[in-house]
């Protein structure tokens, strides 16, 4: 069975768009960038999702041209307010489908797998990789 990592890539490449393997700092960048925004932007999604919107997308824009840490903070945006609605937060579940296609444009352009990508921030892979493609599936 193809894992999503190895989908993705292979959709690229017959984009004619290669992948590669990323160094582990990079991925350290996304992780660290992550952790960052958790520490400074996920309380405000239990006040209001908007406050939290703006705060991730405040994050994103600091992080100037750096994709690694412009990963980092989008994909936590979006595990974050999913992990909100899950529990029914008002606005969580728009927030995240905001999220959702900036840190796919990042993800792609780094060439990260889903897998990888997964394992930046704590939490059940194999649940968050399913919301994925539900929530691209939607999307569609």
């Amino acid at each position: 069975m193809l894992r999503t990592g190895t989908v993705l890539a292979l959709s690229l490449a017959s984009m004619g768009i290669t992948t590669r393997v990323l160094a582990a700092p990079t991925l350290d960048t996304v992780s660290a960038s992550a952790r960052d925004a958790q520490q400074q932007c996920h309380r405000l999604m239990h006040h209001d999702a908007d406050e939290y919107e703006a705060c991730i997308g405040m994050l994103i824009r600091a992080a100037g041209r750096n994709r690694a840490k412009r990963l980092g903070i989008s994909y936590f945006g979006w595990v974050g307010a999913m992990n909100s609605a899950r529990v029914g937060l008002p606005g969580a579940e728009a927030a995240a489908g905001r999220f959702l296609p900036i840190f796919r444009r990042e993800q792609i352009s780094l060439g990260i797998s889903d897998d990888s990508l997964c394992t930046t921030v704590p939490g059940d892979c194999t649940v968050r990789l399913a919301q994925i493609r539900q929530a691209e599936a939607a999307r569609r």
